[in-house]
């Protein structure tokens, strides 16, 4: 027999501290990205990137309680809806500033993430950081700064773009070499990650700990936050720059298929802003903070976003709270423009 489910809606009271300060406006780009594809204004995103932030602690508290069978969080009305079994809402206890009040039904507002549809990883011969001096050959994009444990310096970036050892270079200059790289396969009894650490040589490449906005200015990344289906994000790309969405889907199951390789299953996190061929291993941020890194996407017929004629964005990327950072630990953190407090990776 189909058990029901309850739908929980729990309303985050989050009215104060989340307006950003005067000069906390994101760069040119990023403020356009944000208007064309969320329609919000610089200071919306921000405030509800704040309101989703607040959500993914919540989620995380309520997870190791009560077994969370979907979520999704209304930026509109800053609202996390959950669908938990009926016995766990008995298990619920009061969480401070936050209004919770239990109601039946709601399946229609988010569907089932399931598995989706196969995408291909963003590495194609002649498509920048780059493993050729000449940037013909693993153009893909780099990631956040990392920092090893002596000190030295790293960024992250997607694993199916190069191979341990492999020298990378940067606007025709050898800046490092991939120094780890994870891409395995769910279903041979692997991790479903993909993502490298490219350690930068002293002298030769450095990183810094914000992102470019390709105009020549630099947005903060202020700490690291789980993805919640519904925040806005935006992400970075070599090859499309700043675009916007929202968070489809998370701990979903993708099958990987890069031409005429072979194929992979991966556990990552889907959105929907437009992600090309080259913006692989790039940042994926909600407001001020780090998300993840893209790993791929579903292309249209003319290889390019499939917004751009029309259809509907896919794309996927590594979290990095639940999936990078857990992995990284002890031999490097992520560098952010904020040197202290619990957000400090």
């Amino acid at each position: 027999m189909r058990r029901t489910r309850l739908g929980l809606v729990v309303g985050l009271l989050l009215g104060v501290g989340l307006a950003p300060p005067a000069d906390a406006a994101p760069p040119g780009s990023l403020a356009e990205a944000v208007r064309r594809d969320l329609g919000l204004t610089p200071e919306e995103y921000r405030a509800r990137a704040g309101a989703a932030r607040a959500a993914a602690h919540l989620l995380a508290g309520l997870r190791e309680r009560v077994d969370v069978r979907r979520a999704w969080f209304d930026g509109a009305t800053r609202t996390l809806h959950l669908w938990v079994p009926p016995e766990g809402v008995t298990r619920l206890d009061p969480v401070a500033g936050v209004g919770v009040r239990v109601s039946p039904g709601g399946d229609d507002l988010v569907g089932e993430p399931g598995e989706l549809p196969a995408v291909e990883p963003f590495l194609r011969a002649g498509e920048t950081i780059s493993t050729s001096r000449d940037d013909r050959f693993g153009r893909c994009t780099a990631g956040f700064a990392l920092e090893a444990a002596d000190g030295s310096p790293g960024v992250l970036t997607s694993g199916h773009c190069g191979r341990p050892g492999e020298q990378v270079f940067s606007r025709g200059r050898r800046v490092g070499e991939f120094a780890r790289v994870v891409s395995d396969d769910l279903d041979r009894g692997g991790q479903g990650d993909d993502y490298a650490v490219v350690h930068l040589v002293r002298g030769e490449g450095g990183s810094k700990p914000d992102v470019v906005d390709h105009r020549g200015g630099a947005v903060p990344v202020e700490g690291v936050v789980d993805p919640v289906p519904g925040a806005p994000v935006c992400k970075s790309g070599r090859t499309t720059g700043w675009t916007c969405g929202r968070v489809l889907a998370v701990r979903a199951r993708v099958r990987s298929q890069p031409v005429g390789g072979v194929g992979s299953v991966l556990e990552v996190f889907a959105h929907d802003a437009c992600t090309e061929a080259g913006d692989s291993g790039g940042p994926v941020m909600s407001g001020p903070w780090a998300v993840g890194i893209t790993h791929g996407g579903r292309s249209g017929a003319d290889g390019r976003c499939p917004s751009r004629s029309g259809g509907a964005n896919l794309a996927v990327a590594e979290p990095l709270a639940s999936d990078v950072l857990p992995d990284l630990a002890g031999s490097y953190r992520l560098r952010t423009t904020r040197r202290s407090g619990p957000d400090s990776a």
